[in-house]
């Protein structure tokens, strides 16, 4: 997995906040250090305080969690590891849903498994029907099952009817990837005791703005977390990484009236890129935009310092040519205005 350089005037590639730490946060961290710093000894290897403040955290939104349900990673990229990890033997097979997010078939891969991909086609939204999903699962023997929902990069998301019916139906763990779960405001974690195959994971990359300090954790029953902690890498988390999680969970708030100022912004540039000649804009409940055309959009911006994601080309046999697809990071309102400013420079209108 290669990150793009961020050497540009814009870098929109990697759904990463617009938002900076609140000062409220910083206040929280410049205290411990000035007060507590014990950054001599090594942190807590079970990320107790952290896991413990997230239980409260859920638990004063109506959901039953608690501790032991909660396993934290550096990102939800080490959860996705451990995962594969603890569950694969050599040769078992994942069920992913294409296109979706590739640390999944990575993470398979480099534990000696292997990948059953799922296509969607672009002409149904990337929708898939539950019960083609189930019979994938059982027709390829899927050891784990991988849900990205809102999914990455497309940006749509998968109703929780749909999940707990898949979950419901077939043999293999069902992973639902909630890393965008804040945007659309849809979420598994009301169900994770109800079944003995599901682990939800989430992150505070996206909408809790932590992207540089790695944090991400899963949900599930606790014979599950147990299971996973057998492959878990002892101090993964730093406790400076541990307490800016903590303080941010405190301050709430604050990151939920970020996240509706985000959401406004984000259909700005939906209706923005819409407007644009030839580009097909899917509709989003995630802090990006997924569109294609036979324009290469990715290049297009590039050449005016605007950093997005392109994921290259597919020929069609309906419109005899190329589909150029590009997942673009919702911006501030003047990062955004400048997007389609360009796009529709560069189109012709």
């Amino acid at each position: 997995y290669k990150p793009n350089n961020p050497g540009n005037k814009i870098k929109l590639d990697a759904n990463e906040s617009i938002y900076k730490m609140p000062e409220a946060v910083k206040r929280d961290i410049i205290s411990w250090l000035e007060n507590e710093e014990n950054l001599h000894i090594y942190p807590d290897t079970d990320s107790t305080i952290l896991r413990e403040a997230l239980a409260d955290f859920w638990n004063n939104g109506g959901l039953p969690l608690a501790p032991e349900n909660i396993i934290c990673g550096v990102g939800s990229d080490q959860i996705i590891d451990y995962i594969t990890k603890a569950l694969l033997d050599c040769g078992d097979r994942i069920l992913t849903i294409e296109p979706t997010f590739s640390m999944y078939s990575l993470a398979a891969a480099l534990n000696h498994g292997q990948i059953a991909r799922l296509e969607t086609p672009a002409s149904s939204g990337f929708y898939c029907e539950p019960d083609v999903i189930i019979e994938a699962a059982h027709a390829n023997r899927a050891k784990i099952l991988f849900i990205c929902t809102p999914n990455n990069p497309t940006g749509h998301d998968v109703k929780p009817e749909d999940i707990i019916k898949i979950t419901g139906s077939v043999d293999a763990m069902v992973v639902v990837d909630e890393a965008y779960a804040e945007f659309s405001g849809a979420t598994m974690l009301g169900a994770f005791d109800r079944f003995d195959n599901l682990i939800i994971m989430r992150t505070f990359s996206k909408a809790w703005g932590l992207a540089g300090l790695r944090v991400g954790y899963a949900v599930a029953r606790p014979e599950i977390i147990r299971a996973l902690e057998i492959v878990k890498a002892p101090f993964n988390l730093s406790t400076f990484t541990q307490l800016a999680a903590v303080s941010a969970l405190r301050h709430a708030d604050i990151y939920k009236d970020r996240v509706r100022e985000l959401k406004q912004l984000r259909e700005q540039l939906l209706n923005g890129l819409s407007s644009a000649a030839g580009i097909t804009v899917y509709n989003s409940t995630a802090n990006f935009v997924f569109a294609e055309s036979h324009r290469d959009l990715a290049a297009e911006l590039a050449r005016h310092g605007i950093l997005v994601r392109g994921f290259g080309s597919r020929k069609t046999e309906a419109s005899g040519g190329e589909i150029f697809s590009v997942r673009i990071s919702v911006g501030t309102k003047e990062q955004n205005e400048e997007i389609i400013r360009i796009l529709k420079e560069t189109g012709g209108l």
